[in-house]
């Protein structure tokens, strides 16, 4: 993520644009901890997955909220950078 903060301010044409970009990443950052997380692992418990496995529902509903991030970290403008190394041989 830090990459991704670094590369979005450094594109950033003013510097109210880069305090948003920042303010904004900084705000989805302590969503996805402080009110995402727990409640993830609170399905998580209910449904048994820590012991037998999460369910199907519990992994679509993980997947939808990883899609979701993703648009949201595009829309502010530091969607994660993917680094790939070419395979050797």
């Amino acid at each position: 993520m830090l990459l991704a903060l670094s590369v979005a301010l450094a594109g950033a044409s003013a510097g109210v644009e880069a305090v948003y970009v920042l303010l904004c990443a900084i705000a989805w950052t302590v969503i996805l901890l402080f009110i995402v997380r727990p409640l993830l692992i609170r399905i998580i418990r209910r449904s048994g997955g820590f012991s037998t496995g999460p369910t199907q529902a519990t992994m679509s509903m993980i997947i939808v909220l990883t899609l979701l991030s993703a648009d949201i970290t595009s829309i502010i403008g530091v969607h994660a950078m993917c680094v790939r190394r070419p395979l050797r041989r």
